[in-house]
């Protein structure tokens, strides 16, 4: 008989991921991405890459920040009326978002 993990653990289970695959992010003005190691795929700019597939939205200060497909994040300044997307070292799916505060958060997804 399997029996799920507790709400709790999966919580601790998914930060403890997202710290150990993803790091830690600073978003200064624009938005940068921690330091990739040499030989990383960064995700395809797009033009339409805040009309592509998005998973989660935070507020990071007065900035909205949205992830999704393909290694999107999207970034805005005036409350969703137009996005700016990141640099970001993955191509994978990002399901979540998360900021302690302004300037310091994570993003997590799949395969990277």
């Amino acid at each position: 008989m399997s029996r799920c993990r507790p709400p709790a653990l999966r919580n601790t289970a998914l930060l403890a991921t997202a710290l150990s695959l993803l790091g830690f992010a600073t978003l200064s003005a624009p938005v940068i991405a921690a330091e990739a190691p040499a030989g990383v795929v960064y995700a395809t700019e797009s033009a339409k890459a805040a009309k592509s597939l998005i998973l989660d939205v935070v507020h990071a200060g007065a900035r909205l920040i949205a992830v999704g497909d393909r290694g999107h994040i999207v970034y805005s300044d005036d409350q969703g009326k137009t996005w700016t997307q990141a640099k970001v070292p993955t191509r994978q799916l990002l399901t979540a978002v998360y900021f302690v505060d302004d300037k310091n958060g994570w993003a997590v997804g799949h395969d990277a």
